[in-house]
């Protein structure tokens, strides 16, 4: 059905230290960054990765936006976005034992994140439904949930001071297809 979210678990196994994916292998560690800091691949799954890419794995697919969860090493789940097209669009996790960038994990704080980009974005606001954001600059952002940020921001979409925004914790690592600034 068109403009329907579909759902399909996948399970991909490992073999030793490398996950196989439409030919492409990626090994240890389990972020490859380019030279300006963009994830080349995340636990063994490569922003090239299109939908034909998992098709040639023998999973079929429908026309729309799909979305993947991917098993991958350490028990962490990976959720694959696509395009239309079929090309990679966004992954994301929430798994516990998932670990980014710079050792930033999931459950990690805010000024941990700060500290690691410095230079990074923090957001939060209404549109889409209330999100909290840090955005670091590369195609890597963090995901805070929203309902640690007090009330007022919450429910009035106040903008408050830095003093008054808690240290939330990081509740989703998001790889984007492009870097966002």
């Amino acid at each position: 059905m068109k403009g329907t979210v579909l759902r399909t678990i996948l399970t991909l196994a490992l073999l030793g230290s490398a996950l196989t994916i439409a030919g492409a292998k990626s090994g240890l560690p389990w972020v490859k960054l380019d030279a300006n800091g963009n994830i080349r691949s995340f636990y063994g799954i490569p922003v090239t990765i299109t939908r034909g890419g998992l098709k040639r794995l023998g999973f079929r697919t429908r026309v729309g936006y799909e979305i993947y969860t991917v098993a991958a090493r350490n028990h962490v789940e990976v959720q694959l976005t696509f395009d239309r097209r079929g090309r990679f669009y966004r992954a994301e996790t929430t798994s516990k034992n998932a670990v980014g960038p710079r050792g930033i994990r999931v459950g990690s704080r805010l000024s941990e994140v700060r500290a690691a980009w410095p230079s990074g974005r923090f957001s939060y606001g209404c549109e889409d439904g209330f999100h909290v954001t840090y955005t670091t600059g590369t195609n890597v952002l963090f995901d805070f949930d929203a309902r640690d940020m007090p009330p007022r921001a919450r429910h009035q979409c106040e903008q408050l001071p830095d003093s008054e925004i808690p240290n939330l914790k990081v509740e989703a690592i998001r790889i984007e297809s492009m870097a966002i600034s």
